[in-house]
C-alpha cells in the first residue's frame, strides 16, 4: 500500500476508495514546476471509525509553519486551506514526497491513538 498519491501518475478516485474501505488517511500531492501541493483527507477514516473529535488542525499548521520559515517558501507560496480533517499545503516540489510521507504517518498514528 503507498501512502500517497502522484496527481496525474495514479489513479485519485481508486486511492481514495482504497483508503476509505481501508480507514487510512489520504494524501495527494499534486506537482506543479517548482512548488508542490500536499492535501490529505481523513474525514472518511474518522466517520467510519466512529471517533467524536478532529483532528488538531491547529498542531499540523503550526509544523507547517515551521517549515515555511525554516526553508523560506515566499509569503505569496505559504498556502494552507482546508478544515480540520483536511488540509492543502504548499511546499517546494522537492520536499513533497518526504512531507507527504510523514504527514501520512502522523495522521494515521493521530487516528489510531483516538481509538484507545
Amino acid at each position: 500500500m503507498q501512502k500517497f498519491i502522484v496527481d496525474k501518475k495514479d489513479d485519485y478516485s481508486a486511492h481514495f476508495k482504497y483508503c476509505a474501505q481501508h480507514r487510512l488517511p489520504f494524501v495527494r500531492i499534486i506537482h506543479a514546476l517548482k512548488y508542490s501541493k500536499v492535501e490529505f483527507d481523513v474525514s472518511e477514516m474518522l466517520v467510519l471509525k466512529g471517533l467524536p473529535g478532529e483532528l488538531p488542525s491547529e498542531f499540523i499548521i503550526s509544523l507547517y509553519r515551521h517549515y515555511t520559515r525554516f526553508t523560506g517558501l515566499p509569503n505569496d507560496k505559504f498556502s494552507c486551506a482546508g478544515g480540520s480533517n483536511n488540509l492543502i499545503f504548499t511546499v517546494y516540489r522537492e520536499h513533497a514526497e518526504p512531507f507527504a510521507s510523514q504527514l501520512y504517518d502522523y495522521l494515521l498514528k493521530f487516528v489510531t491513538s483516538q481509538q484507545r
